[in-house]
């Protein structure tokens, strides 16, 4: 797909598969490769829509500061570009809570919403590390270097059993064409320390389902619990695994994401 202008910046997006539109929302630091093993599977039954978030992937990245309520915003521009006026909504992590922004200003949009891995308010100790993450793409570290800081807070136990594992890990990030920028995550991470739902969030109540790692210690369980007492007609779903379910575990991922969306 092209790049496009969408609120004074160029973003890109694609769009494969028929049927009901879904809008897939990634998360911190990540572009639609967030979605490589669950795309695949999802356009078998869904026209699905993902789009790089500004700062990442081949979005630009702004030279100005912004919010979460913004990427929500943009996400809004690209279905009025494509003509979709009713889609699906699958936020993780960071997405979860752009879902959560789309869901107060513009719930029309949505037929129903996934709220995964994800949270009202980003938890301290999360945050401290974002930020020294932070401090690391300003220090120009390697993925060799990086990984080993990275994967204990979004992989599960489970995927260090298998040393082979962090290799491949690793080896994508090298590989990867369009590692985000120092200014790009520095941006997404201080939009993410504004963010804050409590105040509004018991106001949703869209049919929403809140996915759940029982591992996942960046968005901790309590985070996903509290979003589903404030949100009226939502559900829980406590699944093994971590922070990264769309990585870790995809085929158990989409069976649950579609056994909501078939409903």
């Amino acid at each position: 797909m092209p790049l496009i202008q969408l609120n004074d910046l160029n973003f890109y997006y694609e769009v494969e598969g028929e049927g009901f539109p879904l809008v897939l929302i990634a998360g911190l630091s990540c572009d639609i490769s967030n979605w490589v093993f669950t795309k695949p599977l999802l356009v078998k039954n869904f026209q699905v829509i993902t789009i790089d978030n500004r700062g990442v992937g081949r979005t630009q990245i702004p030279s100005d500061p912004y919010t979460i309520a913004q990427m929500g915003e943009d996400v809004i521009a690209l279905l009025d570009y494509l003509h979709i006026s009713k889609a699906h909504f699958l936020g993780h992590s960071m997405g979860g809570a752009i879902a959560q922004t789309i869901a107060l200003q513009a719930p029309h949009y949505i037929e129903r919403l996934i709220i995964s891995n994800s949270f009202a308010k980003i938890a301290p100790r999360s945050l401290f590390w974002m930020e020294h993450c932070a401090a690391l793409y300003d220090a120009k570290k390697t993925p060799e270097e990086t990984m080993p800081v990275v994967a204990p807070w979004v992989f599960s136990d489970n995927f260090f059993r298998d040393p082979l594992r962090m290799e491949q890990a690793i080896a994508l990030r090298k590989n990867y064409p369009y590692p985000q920028s120092a200014h790009g995550f520095a941006q997404q991470v201080a939009a993410l320390a504004a963010f804050d739902s409590r105040a509004w969030v018991h106001k949703l109540s869209l049919p929403t389902c809140i996915l759940a790692g029982k591992e996942d210690i960046l968005t901790p369980l309590e985070g996903s619990l509290y979003l589903h007492e404030q949100i009226k007609n939502s559900q829980l779903m406590i699944q093994e695994g971590a922070h990264v379910p769309v990585l870790e575990m995809p085929d158990r991922y989409v069976d649950v994401v579609e056994q909501f969306l078939n409903e």
